[in-house]
């Protein structure tokens, strides 16, 4: 879970890292564009990304044109992505790479989802573009005219989902779901990603190839924007650079990221050289504009009928990103968020807590402090390292044996206080109230969704609490729970 990771790692606080790379490639040499994905490949798992995506056809390249209808090209191109895939084994984050495949006599334009030497989904692409300087459908087949849409097919000696509607989803990194589509897929009125993100994506990528002419940059950014910002979710888009062919077409290597229509990286355009760009997405953002969007949700529910009833979510697939969510431990990630504005202790925190006293010692001085926050302060000054590593470990263990209490049950009923509560005068004399919330502060370290709801007790004009505690993420699950309490008491 990410709530046990270091408090410097991004992943804690809701942020996912990604990639948008552009290698160097040949026409007509997957194994050469083999290996370039894979060096980029290695470069964002040791930036810690989760996901890096890659152009369109970018292991045969794109503009083979009547080659790709060869079968040595095509051979070839799926050994390469065997190679690729059998490479990924060693690396924690979650690829897209672009490449011709053959399914039922036919040949589909395809992103291949590969995660830790697995294939976990290929994407058909959609829309075909057949005009001007396109002509796709000459060769290719769209992934709407598949057999196997929706189904699986046979690829590399195992079955793996195909289709143009499946998301795929990490289980230990809660927010991050990802839907892929393929250049011209974008360019459509209704494009197949807004579906996705409907369905529950939030991490929306782009395979394109994208040739450049005048104008077409700028169109690029503004298309992007606009998607991600109606779909309130992060866009990806890479697209093909130095070594397509440039026969007939120029290509200028445009990689671009977006969340929720802000522009959060962007590559050199026309560069001699491989390119990645990286960019840190906030899915807590994302999951929270979606919520406050009413319209969304609104969109969401006129849709259910092609979101539910045809398909679209026939294939959830899950992943584990555990190798890249704890990495960020160092003073560098942490300046992420202190150049955010969001406050951050450092990794060698612990070993400065000798600073303390000599902040706090001025505020003593004052006399301006409470009793209570006074004697508080000064034994907080006097924690040590020890005491703090007892604390995380019983942390974590509390968090954990919650955890498996959820397991088996909707939520957990208990008292929210100790005793009943002190009165005023008691409070005024002294009376100590830190282990009134002994049943409470747990729970706010855990990061459990809890609630108290007020119960009456017979015969006392005073009231006990009764505390709701749920799995984390499910809010309104507690939230319906305790209305169903209050109904009740309120009939009884």
């Amino acid at each position: 879970m990410t709530s046990d990771l270091p408090f410097n790692s991004l992943y804690r606080h809701g942020y996912a890292r990604v990639s948008t790379c552009v290698p160097r490639m040949r026409v007509a040499a997957p194994s050469f564009n083999a290996e370039q994905t894979i060096a980029l490949a290695r470069e964002a798992a040791d930036d810690g990304s989760v996901l890096a995506i890659f152009p369109e056809m970018g292991l045969s390249g794109y503009s083979c044109e009547d080659l790709f209808h060869q079968d040595a090209l095509l051979d070839a191109t799926e050994q390469a992505l065997e190679h690729v895939v059998e490479q990924s084994e060693t690396l924690p984050s979650v690829l897209v790479v672009g490449a011709p495949l053959r399914f039922e006599s036919k040949l589909f334009n395809c992103a291949i989802v590969v995660h830790r030497g697995r294939v976990l989904g290929v994407v058909p692409k959609t829309y075909l573009p057949n005009y001007r300087e396109f002509y796709e459908q000459r060769q290719f087949t769209p992934g709407t005219s598949a057999l196997s849409r929706g189904g699986a097919v046979r690829l590399l000696g195992t079955d793996v989902p195909f289709g143009d509607d499946l998301l795929f989803s990490a289980t230990d990194l809660p927010g991050f779901v990802l839907f892929t589509e393929i250049c011209e897929d974008v360019w459509v009125p209704l494009a197949p990603s807004t579906f996705g993100a409907m369905a529950g994506a939030t991490v929306l990528a782009n395979l394109s190839a994208s040739n450049i002419t005048i104008g077409k940059a700028a169109y690029r950014r503004n298309l992007c924007a606009s998607q991600s910002g109606k779909c309130i979710a992060a866009y990806l888009y890479s697209a093909a650079g130095r070594g397509e062919s440039t026969t007939d077409l120029a290509w200028d290597g445009h990689a671009l990221i977006y969340e929720n229509s802000n522009l959060l990286a962007e590559s050199e355009r026309f560069s001699d050289r491989e390119q990645r760009i990286t960019a840190d997405v906030d899915l807590d953002r994302l999951r929270q504009e979606r919520m406050r969007f009413n319209t969304f949700g609104d969109c969401v529910a006129n849709y259910r009928e092609k979101l539910g009833l045809k398909g679209l979510l026939k294939w959830a697939i899950e992943w584990e990103a555990d190798g890249v969510i704890g990495r960020f431990e160092d003073d560098e990630e942490a300046q992420i968020f202190t150049n955010a504005g969001i406050p951050v202790v450092a990794q060698d925190y612990k070993e400065r807590l000798h600073t303390v006293p000599n902040i706090t010692s001025s505020y003593f001085e004052t006399g301006k402090l409470g009793a209570d926050v006074d004697a508080r302060l000064r034994v907080a000054v006097q924690t040590t390292q020890a005491q703090l590593d007892a604390a995380e470990r019983a942390r974590r263990a509390f968090t954990a044996a919650v955890d498996r209490a959820l397991e088996n049950t909707d939520v957990l009923v208990l008292p929210t206080l100790p005793a009943l509560p002190i009165t005023i005068e008691a409070a005024r004399n002294g009376t100590p109230v830190l282990t009134m919330s002994s049943l409470i502060r747990p729970f706010n370290l855990s990061g459990h969704p809890a609630l108290s709801l007020p119960i009456p007790i017979e015969g006392s004009p005073m009231k006990a609490g009764l505390q709701i505690v749920g799995r984390k993420g499910a809010d309104e699950e507690v939230c319906a729970v305790a209305a169903h309490f209050e109904a009740a008491l309120a009939a009884s």
